[in-house]
């Protein structure tokens, strides 16, 4: 397996970049598809993932370089190179998340609805994405020998490969959250809901990850990461329970 995908005289195309358009591309034609259905017009979509996707990049790479800032500090330029991997989902989906929510209350755009739209696009152009990871050789899982081991050329080994396990998450997530889209009780409710599962996943998979030196007491930054995720969407789906909120019925 190597990351180059193929080349056009001296420029190099890596499967990772491939992947993350591909990611785009496939989360873009989700919403498009479900923003009608949360009254959202068509033509707001594009612009709320082009923040979106701006967001995603810089609070990813910004997050990854924070956490490897050491090998940084002598090629500072090396910063701002996407193009070979290095990027860190929770800060992006934070930072794209942002924007977004600013963009939508700029533009007076239903935040509930659209945070249900976006709860089904992002696993799935989350799950294009590690697909991406898995070709490039990043988020390896451990070094591994048996049935499904995958080979890289750099570094040269083997490993299991648990991006795809992550990518399969990520596309029964969004199924799930696809066929409780069009259900009356969920409305609104479906972006808590994906803060709770995506967690509960990402946390077990972690245990499977293999390329991280050392690990604060046993878990991984992406792990750390999910309790307070979980604990959002947790306090989300709770304050947004049907009912809430409505006063008594007078006897």
């Amino acid at each position: 397996m190597t990351p180059i995908a193929f080349r056009i005289g001296p420029l190099e195309i890596y499967w990772y970049g491939i992947c993350m358009a591909l990611a785009f591309l496939a989360g873009s034609a989700m919403a498009t598809y479900l923003a009608p259905r949360r009254n959202l017009p068509r033509d707001t979509v594009g612009d709320l993932l082009t923040w979106g996707i701006v967001g995603g990049l810089v609070g990813a790479r910004l997050l990854f370089v924070l956490q490897n800032l050491d090998s940084y500090l002598d090629r500072p330029v090396q910063m701002f190179n996407i193009r070979e991997g290095g990027l860190v989902f929770y800060g992006g989906f934070i930072l794209a998340s942002l924007l977004i929510v600013w963009r939508a209350r700029v533009k007076k755009l239903p935040v509930p609805g659209l945070a249900d739209v976006l709860a089904v696009s992002l696993p799935l152009a989350h799950g294009v994405g590690r697909i991406g990871c898995f070709l490039h050789g990043c988020c390896h899982g451990r070094v591994y020998e048996g049935c499904c081991a995958v080979h890289y050329a750099v570094p040269d080994a083997s490993y299991f490969p648990i991006q795809l396990v992550e990518s399969f998450a990520n596309f029964v997530l969004s199924g799930v959250l696809f066929a409780l889209f069009f259900r009356a009780s969920f409305r609104g409710r479906l972006f808590p809901a994906y803060l709770m599962l995506y967690p509960l996943a990402r946390f077990l998979i972690e245990f499977g990850r293999g390329d991280y030196e050392s690990l604060p007491f046993g878990l991984t930054p992406a792990q750390w990461v999910c309790f307070p995720v979980f604990a959002v969407g947790a306090a989300l789906w709770f304050r947004l329970r049907p009912g809430r909120g409505k006063e008594p019925a007078t006897k």
